[in-house]
Protein backbone atom coordinates (compact mmCIF):
# COMPACT_ATOMS: atom_id res chain seq x y z
CA UNK A 1 0.00 0.00 0.00
CA UNK A 2 1.16 3.62 -0.50
CA UNK A 3 3.09 5.06 2.43
CA UNK A 4 1.34 7.25 4.99
CA UNK A 5 4.07 9.79 4.25
CA UNK A 6 2.86 11.70 1.17
CA UNK A 7 6.32 13.10 0.49
CA UNK A 8 7.79 9.61 0.20
CA UNK A 9 11.06 10.63 1.87
CA UNK A 10 10.88 7.94 4.54
CA UNK A 11 8.67 5.14 5.83
CA UNK A 12 7.11 6.00 9.21
CA UNK A 13 6.21 3.23 11.71
CA UNK A 14 2.52 3.68 10.86
CA UNK A 15 3.20 2.03 7.50
CA UNK A 16 3.62 -1.32 9.26
CA UNK A 17 -0.08 -1.29 10.19
CA UNK A 18 -1.31 -0.82 6.62
CA UNK A 19 -3.13 -3.73 4.96
CA UNK A 20 -0.88 -5.77 2.64
CA UNK A 21 -0.92 -5.09 -1.08
CA UNK A 22 -0.18 -7.72 -3.77
CA UNK A 23 3.20 -9.35 -3.05
CA UNK A 24 6.08 -8.28 -5.29
CA UNK A 25 8.99 -9.11 -2.98
CA UNK A 26 9.60 -11.61 -0.20
CA UNK A 27 12.41 -11.78 2.35
CA UNK A 28 13.37 -14.53 4.78
CA UNK A 29 16.11 -14.02 7.37
CA UNK A 30 16.96 -17.02 9.54
CA UNK A 31 18.65 -15.70 12.67
CA UNK A 32 20.56 -18.09 14.93
CA UNK A 33 19.78 -18.74 18.58
CA UNK A 34 22.84 -19.52 20.75
CA UNK A 35 23.73 -23.19 21.12
CA UNK A 36 25.49 -23.46 24.50
CA UNK A 37 26.12 -27.19 24.11
CA UNK A 38 27.81 -27.87 20.79
CA UNK A 39 27.85 -31.40 19.39
CA UNK A 40 31.33 -30.72 18.06
CA UNK A 41 30.32 -30.74 14.39
CA UNK A 42 31.41 -27.77 12.28
CA UNK A 43 31.90 -28.31 8.56
CA UNK A 44 32.75 -25.77 5.88
CA UNK A 45 34.85 -25.48 2.72
CA UNK A 46 38.29 -23.83 2.74
CA UNK A 47 37.98 -20.15 3.69
CA UNK A 48 37.81 -17.56 0.94
CA UNK A 49 41.04 -16.08 2.36
CA UNK A 50 42.82 -19.38 1.53
CA UNK A 51 41.21 -20.10 -1.84
CA UNK A 52 41.92 -16.59 -3.16
CA UNK A 53 45.11 -15.91 -1.19
CA UNK A 54 47.13 -15.03 -4.30
CA UNK A 55 44.64 -12.32 -5.28
CA UNK A 56 43.86 -10.95 -1.83
CA UNK A 57 47.57 -10.84 -1.04
CA UNK A 58 48.28 -8.40 -3.87
CA UNK A 59 47.52 -5.43 -1.61
CA UNK A 60 46.23 -4.48 1.82
CA UNK A 61 42.42 -4.62 2.16
CA UNK A 62 42.15 -0.85 2.59
CA UNK A 63 44.14 -0.29 -0.63
CA UNK A 64 41.60 -1.91 -2.95
CA UNK A 65 39.30 0.62 -4.69
CA UNK A 66 36.07 1.57 -3.01
CA UNK A 67 33.05 -0.55 -3.88
CA UNK A 68 30.78 1.39 -6.26
CA UNK A 69 27.57 2.98 -5.02
CA UNK A 70 25.73 1.24 -7.88
CA UNK A 71 27.89 -1.44 -9.47
CA UNK A 72 26.79 -1.21 -13.07
CA UNK A 73 29.18 -0.11 -15.84
CA UNK A 74 26.93 2.47 -17.50
CA UNK A 75 26.18 4.24 -14.22
CA UNK A 76 29.81 4.38 -13.16
CA UNK A 77 30.80 6.59 -16.09
CA UNK A 78 28.61 9.39 -14.72
CA UNK A 79 29.36 9.12 -11.00
CA UNK A 80 31.63 11.38 -8.98
CA UNK A 81 34.49 8.97 -8.16
CA UNK A 82 34.96 10.54 -4.74
CA UNK A 83 31.47 9.42 -3.77
CA UNK A 84 32.14 5.80 -4.65
CA UNK A 85 32.04 3.58 -1.61
CA UNK A 86 30.18 6.00 0.64
CA UNK A 87 27.75 3.73 2.46
CA UNK A 88 26.09 3.71 5.88
CA UNK A 89 27.58 1.45 8.56
CA UNK A 90 30.49 -0.07 6.63
CA UNK A 91 33.56 0.77 4.57
CA UNK A 92 33.47 -1.39 1.43
CA UNK A 93 36.28 -2.29 -0.98
CA UNK A 94 36.01 -4.19 -4.25
CA UNK A 95 38.73 -6.69 -5.13
CA UNK A 96 39.76 -6.67 -8.79
CA UNK A 97 38.68 -10.10 -10.05
CA UNK A 98 38.99 -9.23 -13.76
CA UNK A 99 41.89 -11.56 -14.49
CA UNK A 100 40.36 -14.43 -12.50
CA UNK A 101 36.97 -14.13 -14.23
CA UNK A 102 38.38 -13.67 -17.73
CA UNK A 103 37.09 -16.38 -20.07
CA UNK A 104 35.03 -18.13 -17.43
CA UNK A 105 31.29 -18.78 -17.88
CA UNK A 106 29.09 -16.65 -15.63
CA UNK A 107 28.35 -19.44 -13.18
CA UNK A 108 32.09 -19.83 -12.45
CA UNK A 109 32.82 -16.14 -11.89
CA UNK A 110 33.36 -14.62 -8.45
CA UNK A 111 33.17 -11.12 -6.97
CA UNK A 112 34.89 -10.35 -3.67
CA UNK A 113 33.83 -7.38 -1.54
CA UNK A 114 35.77 -6.52 1.62
CA UNK A 115 34.03 -4.58 4.37
CA UNK A 116 34.42 -3.42 7.95
CA UNK A 117 32.55 -1.11 10.31
CA UNK A 118 32.98 2.63 9.89
CA UNK A 119 32.15 3.13 13.56
CA UNK A 120 31.12 0.81 16.41
CA UNK A 121 27.46 -0.17 16.41
CA UNK A 122 25.33 0.81 19.45
CA UNK A 123 25.72 -1.44 22.48
CA UNK A 124 22.85 -3.45 23.92
CA UNK A 125 23.92 -2.34 27.39
CA UNK A 126 24.97 -5.80 28.62
CA UNK A 127 27.94 -7.46 26.95
CA UNK A 128 28.78 -4.41 24.88
CA UNK A 129 27.43 -5.77 21.60
CA UNK A 130 23.98 -6.13 20.07
CA UNK A 131 24.69 -9.20 17.96
CA UNK A 132 21.39 -8.94 16.07
CA UNK A 133 22.29 -5.41 14.97
CA UNK A 134 25.51 -6.78 13.51
CA UNK A 135 23.64 -9.52 11.66
CA UNK A 136 21.29 -6.92 10.19
CA UNK A 137 24.33 -4.88 9.12
CA UNK A 138 25.74 -7.93 7.30
CA UNK A 139 22.40 -8.50 5.56
CA UNK A 140 22.24 -4.86 4.52
CA UNK A 141 25.83 -4.86 3.26
CA UNK A 142 25.68 -7.94 1.02
CA UNK A 143 22.49 -6.58 -0.57
CA UNK A 144 24.12 -3.22 -1.29
CA UNK A 145 24.41 -4.02 -5.01
CA UNK A 146 22.93 -7.49 -4.95
CA UNK A 147 21.40 -8.62 -8.21
CA UNK A 148 22.81 -5.59 -10.07
CA UNK A 149 26.28 -7.14 -9.90
CA UNK A 150 25.07 -9.94 -12.16
CA UNK A 151 23.99 -7.53 -14.91
CA UNK A 152 27.60 -6.65 -15.78
CA UNK A 153 28.47 -10.33 -16.23
CA UNK A 154 25.39 -10.83 -18.40
CA UNK A 155 26.62 -8.10 -20.75
CA UNK A 156 23.97 -5.60 -19.65
CA UNK A 157 26.42 -3.12 -18.12
CA UNK A 158 25.55 -0.49 -20.71
CA UNK A 159 22.02 -1.59 -21.58
CA UNK A 160 20.35 -2.46 -18.27
CA UNK A 161 16.67 -1.55 -18.48
CA UNK A 162 15.25 -3.19 -15.35
CA UNK A 163 16.65 -4.86 -12.25
CA UNK A 164 14.58 -5.71 -9.20
CA UNK A 165 14.85 -8.14 -6.32
CA UNK A 166 12.03 -10.66 -6.13
CA UNK A 167 13.16 -12.69 -3.14
CA UNK A 168 15.94 -12.46 -0.57
CA UNK A 169 17.05 -15.07 1.96
CA UNK A 170 19.75 -14.89 4.61
CA UNK A 171 20.73 -17.89 6.73
CA UNK A 172 23.08 -17.45 9.70
CA UNK A 173 25.22 -20.53 10.42
CA UNK A 174 26.90 -19.51 13.68
CA UNK A 175 25.99 -18.32 17.16
CA UNK A 176 25.07 -14.61 17.12
CA UNK A 177 28.21 -13.45 18.91
CA UNK A 178 30.32 -14.96 16.10
CA UNK A 179 28.76 -12.48 13.65
CA UNK A 180 29.86 -9.42 15.65
CA UNK A 181 32.17 -7.07 13.72
CA UNK A 182 35.10 -5.84 15.80
CA UNK A 183 37.20 -2.75 15.31
CA UNK A 184 40.71 -2.89 13.86
CA UNK A 185 42.75 -2.66 10.67
CA UNK A 186 42.68 -6.45 10.33
CA UNK A 187 38.92 -6.82 10.85
CA UNK A 188 37.87 -7.07 7.22
CA UNK A 189 34.94 -9.33 6.38
CA UNK A 190 34.48 -10.81 2.91
CA UNK A 191 31.41 -11.11 0.72
CA UNK A 192 32.03 -13.89 -1.80
CA UNK A 193 29.41 -13.47 -4.53
CA UNK A 194 28.69 -16.04 -7.22
CA UNK A 195 26.04 -16.24 -9.93
CA UNK A 196 24.75 -19.82 -10.31
CA UNK A 197 22.00 -19.16 -12.88
CA UNK A 198 20.77 -16.50 -15.29
CA UNK A 199 18.14 -16.73 -18.00
CA UNK A 200 14.62 -15.86 -19.13
CA UNK A 201 14.86 -12.39 -17.64
CA UNK A 202 15.84 -13.66 -14.19
CA UNK A 203 19.06 -14.18 -12.29
CA UNK A 204 20.44 -15.53 -9.03
CA UNK A 205 23.21 -14.20 -6.81
CA UNK A 206 24.53 -16.22 -3.88
CA UNK A 207 26.83 -14.61 -1.34
CA UNK A 208 28.83 -16.26 1.41
CA UNK A 209 29.80 -14.04 4.33
CA UNK A 210 33.25 -14.82 5.73
CA UNK A 211 34.66 -13.50 9.01
CA UNK A 212 38.21 -12.09 9.23
CA UNK A 213 39.19 -15.43 10.79
CA UNK A 214 37.86 -17.42 7.83
CA UNK A 215 34.58 -18.63 9.32
CA UNK A 216 31.59 -19.04 6.99
CA UNK A 217 29.14 -17.01 9.05
CA UNK A 218 26.10 -16.70 6.76
CA UNK A 219 24.78 -17.27 3.25
CA UNK A 220 22.58 -14.92 1.21
CA UNK A 221 20.50 -16.06 -1.75
CA UNK A 222 18.73 -13.54 -3.96
CA UNK A 223 16.48 -13.96 -6.99
CA UNK A 224 15.82 -10.99 -9.24
CA UNK A 225 14.45 -9.60 -12.48
CA UNK A 226 17.12 -8.50 -14.99
CA UNK A 227 16.29 -7.13 -18.42
CA UNK A 228 18.23 -5.16 -21.01
CA UNK A 229 16.86 -2.57 -23.37
CA UNK A 230 17.39 -5.00 -26.24
CA UNK A 231 15.40 -7.82 -24.63
CA UNK A 232 12.70 -5.41 -23.47
CA UNK A 233 12.19 -4.13 -27.03
CA UNK A 234 12.49 -7.53 -28.69
CA UNK A 235 9.58 -8.15 -30.99
CA UNK A 236 8.44 -4.53 -31.10
CA UNK A 237 8.43 -2.36 -34.19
Amino acid sequence: MPSTNPEGTNFPPEDAALPPAPTCFTSLCSFKLPEPHSNGVSVQEDPVQKRFASILGQRRPQDWPASPIIDIDGFMEHVDPYRIGVFPVVDMKKVDMTAYNEGKPIHERVELILYRLLKPLPSDGTDGYDANAHIVAHAFTVDRNGIIMLANHMGFGWSLAKAASLSYSLVVHVNPEDAVMREGDDQWWVQEATFPRAGAGRGIIMSKIWSPDGVHVATEYQDGLIRSFESQNKGKL
